[in-house]
């Protein structure tokens, strides 16, 4: 009897889904850009149960949503993936539903659909891989560079570029499975050293900053360049060095040599720079250091002349510091000695134009007017106005006069410089000489300010 039963819940549930509708949806997604996968049952009695797989392995417990349409009173069950990476390219989705069956923990199956993930991405990375440099020194070499970027199905190439004009750079591209490389074969020659051929992506449809630069380093002898510096020592002061580095390829060994007693200073093995450190004692006695570098193609060779006085090098900090400190002292002294100079011609000026003004506010509006004197003989004649002349002599015997003005008990003193006038007008000749008008000072004081004498 059971049998039968389930038999006929069975044929319910299949008549039940004819009715239904399962709509997949895997648009073509892109790394990036969010997107989405939605598995949907529609139109069936009671809402279905819907399972996901990418592959062969079902995917974690997603949320399902049932919506009930009142109108036709039917569900629709709804299931939605996010959060897809580049693993999922290539791969197929499947979605499956189950009808519930006699009881609730029961599931007849309904339906199913798979499609394949199609997700595009650009490159992850990008490598560049070149021949080793050639060991012996030749006119010009053959030169074959390789770069690739790696992981990725967009639809991307590889540019080439150099600094070197007439370089021609012709690339052959093959694209892998997930990898897109390029091939370049040029020709170089000795003066291309140092010169630069680089590779770089581009994608339609990605933005990618990938970029790779190969230096051409061809063969070739040492090449030293000398050069002092500082550097700090165990104690943390600083110390004197030479610097002597090598441009050569392959790389070879640099030796420092003091050349008053031939005696090897340092050895620096497979090494493109090495130090020569320098003290008092060291400079004192030796006086020419050189420099050698050799390597399987050549040698070359420098020499330098180390002082304590002002040479090429200084063989710590302290004497830099020293000029340094002279050079800042004798500064200061010149802005202090200018400071002082243009403050005194400023203090003179003041008081030269006090004087002035002192001057000529002691004058009479009568001082002021053009001086006419008469000759014998009542002739009127112009004579020429000589500056007038000032005496602020006070400290001579002066004769003072009383005068009442404004009322009883109110005087006021005029000192007059007497003996200045009558000394100027005996040295003066009367006879062919044009007269001066001379000036003397004029102190007025109240009777409050000094003790009454008339």
């Amino acid at each position: 009897m059971d049998v039968l039963i389930h038999h006929l819940f069975i044929a319910w549930s299949l008549l039940d889904g004819l009715h239904s509708e399962m709509v997949l949806d895997v648009p073509e997604l892109r790394e990036g850009i969010p997107g989405n996968i939605t598995c949907s049952v529609n139109k069936v009695k009671r809402p279905v149960k819907i399972e996901l797989s990418l592959g062969n392995k079902s995917l974690p417990e997603i949320r399902q949503e049932n919506i009930y349409d009142t109108a036709s009173g039917t569900y629709t069950s709804i299931k939605t993936v996010t959060g897809i990476d580049r693993s999922w390219n290539d791969k197929s989705f499947t979605c499956m539903s189950y009808i519930q069956g006699p009881t609730n923990d029961s599931y007849v199956f309904h339906a199913f659909k798979n499609q394949t993930v199609v997700f595009k991405y650009p490159p992850s990375s990008m490598i560049m891989t070149s021949q080793e440099t050639p060991i012996n020194m030749l006119p010009w070499y053959p030169l074959t560079i390789i770069c690739a970027a790696i992981d990725s199905n967009a639809d991307c190439m590889i540019k080439w570029t150099s600094d070197l004009p007439d370089l021609h750079l012709i690339s052959k591209t093959q694209a892998g499975h997930r990898d897109i490389v390029s091939t370049i074969q040029v020709n170089v020659s000795q003066g291309n050293s140092g010169h630069n051929i680089s590779c770089h992506t581009e994608c339609v449809d990605f933005v990618v900053h990938f970029i790779k630069v190969y230096t051409l380093d061809l063969p070739r002898p040492p090449t030293i360049t000398i050069r002092p510096a500082y550097e700090k020592s165990v104690t943390g002061n600083l110390v004197g060095v030479l610097e002597c580095e090598a441009d050569n390829n392959p790389i070879g060994n640099i030796s420092w040599i003091a050349k008053q007693t031939n005696d090897t200073q340092i050895n620096c093995y497979n090494s493109t720079v090495c130090l020569l450190q320098l003290n008092e004692t060291t400079v004192a006695s030796v006086t020419q250091y050189a420099c050698f570098a050799v390597n399987v193609h050549g040698q070359d060779h420098k020499s330098f002349k180390a002082t304590n006085a002002d040479g090429d090098t200084a063989t710590d900090g302290s004497e830099g510091k020293l000029v340094f400190m002279n050079a800042l002292i004798i500064s200061v002294v010149c802005l202090v000695l200018c400071f002082g100079l243009f403050l005194g011609c400023v203090v003179y000026k003041r008081l030269t134009q006090s004087d002035e003004v002192i001057r000529s506010k002691g004058m009479s509006s009568d001082v002021a007017t053009n001086f006419q004197p008469s000759t014998p003989g009542n002739a009127s004649v112009q004579h020429e106005i000589h500056e007038p002349r000032y005496a602020n002599n006070l400290a001579s015997v002066i004769n003072r006069s009383c005068t009442q003005v404004d009322g009883v008990n109110q005087l006021i003193y005029a000192d007059i410089d007497i003996e200045f006038l009558e000394q100027n007008r005996a040295a003066r000749s009367t006879q062919g000489e044009t007269a001066h008008t001379v000036y003397t000072s004029v102190r007025f004081t109240r009777e409050t300010e000094r003790n009454p004498a008339c």
